[in-house]
């Protein structure tokens, strides 16, 4: 009884997987030949210019009267490109006034240069660009401490106009033109260039008597001056007790505005190489 019950299914299971299989085959041949018909109304209800995929040479096959075109001609055509001389020469206009890079050689430093995200380095995206600007027009580098300095400097000037933590476009281009007077308009081309070579030597004397402060971590400031410098240490001394208001100070224990206070005492007074 069992057997005759197993034998009974399989013989069901195997009538419908065949019923299965002739429904596969038959879509498939359906769909091939309503895709087959489909092109061939499309061929037969277009004419269109093709060039055939052979060799050089090209030919127009008109679709709608030609009747002995077939699928596989149809796939191997290849339409003819239109009006080349119009996209060459456009292409060719564009190539001659665009280049393909241009690199600037730019100063940066981030919104956060001691990675202080609170306010007001979180809104200080704006100040930091128009910094990394000024600096490059104006040929000087921007360290960390610098940046910072004048980052801060930027935003009291902003707070005094009431501007708020994140100025518009307008405020950019003012602050560009009112701060940090760029405005090219109002300056030619010489006097620029004079300008940032200047600004270009200052910068270079400026960072040369920094490095020159921290060229022993364990010594005071004046002793590493006296020595790089090539300078009588009492002279040194006299300059950064004027400064500091004491002589035996450490390079690290040195800000920024004191920095720029002590180099250009020591330039003043020819101090420096």
């Amino acid at each position: 009884m069992n057997y005759r019950i197993f034998n009974t299914v399989c013989v069901v299971l195997g009538l419908g997987f065949l019923a299965g299989s002739v429904y596969f085959v038959y879509g498939s041949v359906r769909y091939e030949i309503n895709w087959t018909d489909s092109i061939k109304q499309i061929a037969d209800s277009a004419t269109v210019n093709l060039t055939p995929n052979t060799n050089s040479q090209t030919s127009n096959i008109d679709l709608e009267n030609g009747n002995s075109t077939t699928i596989e001609q149809f796939n191997n055509l290849t339409i003819k490109p239109l009006n080349n001389s119009v996209v060459s020469s456009t292409q060719n206009k564009i190539n001659d006034i665009l280049p393909q890079q241009y690199l600037l050689s730019i100063p940066f430093t981030s919104q956060a240069p001691e990675k202080n995200w609170a306010e007001p380095w979180q809104d200080a995206c704006e100040e930091a660009s128009l910094l990394m600007l000024d600096a490059y027009y104006k040929g000087y580098n921007l360290s960390p401490l610098f940046a910072r300095d004048e980052i801060l400097k930027m935003v009291a000037w902003e707070e005094q106009k009431r501007w708020g933590t994140s100025i518009s476009i307008t405020d950019i281009k003012l602050m560009a033109e009112d701060y940090f007077h760029l405005n090219k308009n109002t300056e030619n081309t010489k006097t620029q260039k004079t300008r940032r070579h200047e600004n270009t030597e200052e910068s270079e004397r400026f960072f040369k008597i920094v490095k020159a402060g921290f060229s022993h971590k364990r010594k005071q400031l004046w002793s590493n001056l006296a020595k790089q410098l090539k300078v009588e240490s009492f002279k040194v001394k006299s300059v950064i007790a004027e400064v500091m208001g004491n002589e035996k100070v450490r390079a690290e224990e040195v800000s920024v505005e004191q920095w720029k206070e002590i180099v250009n005492s020591l330039v003043i007074n020819n101090y420096s190489n």
